[in-house]
């Protein structure tokens, strides 16, 4: 996981704090920057080792940073330069692209509609000085101001409720929040009797805080006053008052609230302190007494991870500090140095779900790999290989592709990080590839030299091993089983298939010989390592097979309502199962479609053939079992099937004879 950091060095301006639940998290970015240094940097913290990655130059003085709902994109907003800095995720290096607008002076506050439709922007500053008193609505799709709201004197924080039906902007220096019907369009300031609402606060308001159930809103008054509470639940709002209001929290600039609601974090950057905040009481508690507040040095933006149990806090000492919900506990500090670019504490904390995965496609006759991103549903790169090439796989770290080139014999070893190709010599003609779970070995099945090749993939690719099968057999495919014990090979010249015990470098090769193989081809284990599936190319069926004897499966000993071998569409080639599932899918070359298959009960799923491209060859599946990728051989394509209803929602044009032998997903 990695954590993004927007760092404004030295700032007094607040961060207001994105209101909606997050995604799942991969990486953690944030915000940093300040008047005298352009640019701004926006630090990455990866969260599984808690170390610091590196920077992302920004434009001038970073404020706010905000991800998009799926994840794919992170926005930042540039105070001192008025603009917009925006770059994908799911790397350390990416390209970062600006917008900007004669709308937007001094941005200081930014969120996102929980459709990621619209930014709004508030504007701080108006030019020459003093306040501005508008709010932008930005377009992610077109990347351009869309209406310019006023609202009340210097807006600072700003927040959308989880439906995405109204906003919130807190008017620093008149002390206000103003609401924003989103659901008008375009969107509309509500005005009249209690519009703005009034905080009480004696001094000016900053970042604000929607809890998960919409009810209330935590708004920091800074300088003294305490945190205003707003109920939501009365039309129009009202900031609660007497006892136990505001809650007494000394210079409260930030405010972040737990994904259950029950907890807030309030930074105060001048008292060195966060205060823990109890929701679940009314009114809140602020908690005193051993341990609190929790002291941190200058601390600025907080963020809670998406299960709740830990807390992220840029510091004002280069670091960001993790804290323990739990028990509000410090429980590491990492530091954010990185050369002359140092990342003073962090404005503002987002997380980003893990980076879309990518598939590896092999073009046979224009020999490169088309890589496509799965998130964007286009091709990203392209990449030059060996000739010909058929097979690919992932690695389970999805560090590293391998493609078989069948025509040099040849794998050529991908970085997926940087595109960077080695090539290592294996047998005649290789087809098929597949990594073991651990990442440690790679099988190639060689299918003009009847040999397997056992690879070791190290620091320095090697083989290992090679291992010879029957004259004539042309082994083609290979599946490994999940604990990485037994290797399955489909022979599709003999029609045999064999297996052999894994990360073995003198394996005794034991071969199942029967009548319902016939031209043996696509292979794949289940994901419980039970049973292996092979697809006959030249009768039309799928077989099964019980991994641990290497028996066919009959209703007997497998599924009583199953049909054994299944008949399938014409020619079926590749075979890939969900993972963690039970249902599979294997490409039919011959009528072009794509069949469903139960492995529960070893069934072809009633209606489900799904119309493809022509001839399609590889198929593999993302992996969160959501969308199928299928290769299509003579149409140049690569269609894209979403497994909740079965349909083709992406065709994507890649090289010339796509195949996709292999697990080609990661």
């Amino acid at each position: 996981m990695f954590l993004f950091l927007t760092v404004a060095l030295l700032s007094a301006l607040p961060q207001p704090q994105n209101a909606y639940a997050q995604s799942s998290t991969h990486y953690a970015y944030s915000s940093s920057g300040t008047g005298n240094i352009t640019p701004g940097i926006v630090g990455i913290v990866d969260t599984s080792t808690h170390t610091f990655v590196g920077n992302i130059d920004v434009g001038e003085y970073p404020q706010s940073i905000v991800e998009s709902p799926d994840g794919s994109t992170i926005y930042v907003a540039n105070s001192q330069d008025n603009s917009l800095s925006y770059f994908a995720t799911g790397t350390s290096s990416p390209t970062v692209n600006t917008i900007t607008s004669a709308n937007f002076h001094f941005p200081v506050g930014l969120t996102i509609t929980p459709d990621g439709s619209k930014l709004l922007v508030t504007n701080e500053d108006a030019s020459g000085g003093g306040c501005n008193n508008t709010v932008s609505i930005v377009s992610t799709s077109s990347k351009t101001v869309t209406n310019n709201l006023t609202v009340g004197n210097c807006p600072y924080g700003v927040a959308i409720t989880p439906n995405g039906h109204t906003a919130f902007v807190v008017n620093g220096s008149d002390k206000t929040v103003s609401v924003i019907d989103l659901t008008q369009n375009p969107p509309v300031v509500k005005s009249g009797t209690g519009y703005p609402v009034s905080l009480g606060c004696t001094q000016n308001g900053y970042a604000i805080a929607i809890t998960p159930d919409a009810k209330s809103a935590l708004v920091a008054c800074a300088q003294i006053n305490g945190v205003a509470v707003v109920d939501l639940t009365q039309t129009p709002p009202v900031a609660k008052s007497g006892t136990g209001y505001p809650l007494a929290v000394t210079d409260p600039q930030f405010v972040s609230i737990s994904p259950d609601g029950t907890l807030a974090y309030v930074s105060s950057p001048t008292g060195n302190t966060v205060d823990v905040v109890d929701l679940t009481q009314t009114p809140p508690v602020v908690k005193s007494g051993t341990g609190y507040p929790i002291s941190v040095s200058g601390p600025e933006g907080i963020k809670f991870s998406q299960d709740g149990t830990t807390a992220y806090v840029g510091a004002g000492t280069d670091s960001v500090v993790v804290i323990n919900t739990a028990t509000n506990a410090k429980t590491n500090t990492i530091l954010t140095a990185n050369g002359t670019s140092t990342f003073n504490g962090g404005y503002g904390i987002v997380f980003a779900p893990a980076p879309p995965p990518s598939a590896y496609i092999p073009n046979y006759t224009t020999n490169n790999v088309s890589v496509i991103s799965t998130g964007s549903q286009s091709v990203s790169s392209t990449i030059s290989v060996g000739t010909g090439p058929i097979g690919s796989a992932v690695s389970p770290d999805g560090a590293t592709a391998y493609v078989t080139n069948s025509g040099s014999g040849t794998v050529s070893i991908i970085n997926t990080a940087t595109s960077a190709v080695s090539s290592l010599t294996v047998g005649s003609s290789p087809h098929g590839v597949a990594f073991t779970p651990d990442s440690k070995y790679v099988y190639v099945a060689n299918t003009g030299g009847d040999t397997v090749s056992m690879i070791s993939t190290g620091s320095s690719p090697s083989v290992v091993a090679t291992i010879s099968f029957a004259s004539g057999a042309q082994p083609l495919g290979v599946a490994i089983s999940p604990d990485s014990s037994t290797v399955y090979v489909s022979n599709y010249g003999n029609n045999t298939v064999s297996y052999f015990p894994a990360e073995n470098t003198s394996p005794t090769v034991t071969t199942i010989t029967s009548s319902q193989f016939n031209q043996p081809f696509g292979i794949a284990y289940t994901a419980d390592g039970t049973k292996v599936y092979v697809s006959n190319y030249g009768t039309d069926t799928v077989s099964v097979i019980k991994a641990s004897t290497g028996a066919l499966c009959t209703t007997s000993t497998c599924s009583s309502s199953g049909s054994y071998p299944m008949t399938v569409g014409n020619n079926p080639r590749g075979f890939a199962m969900i993972p963690g599932g039970s249902k599979a899918y294997v490409a039919n070359f011959g009528s072009s479609t794509v069949s469903g298959v139960n492995t529960s009960t070893d069934t072809v799923q009633s209606g489900d053939t799904i119309t493809v491209g022509t001839n399609p060859v590889g198929v593999a599946i993302n992996p969160t079992g959501t969308q199928v990728y299928v290769a299509n051989d003579s149409s140049n394509n690569v269609s894209v099937i979403t497994t909740s209803n079965d349909h083709v929602v992406s065709t994507i044009t890649v090289g010339t004879n796509p195949q996709g032998l292999g697990m080609f997903i990661f």
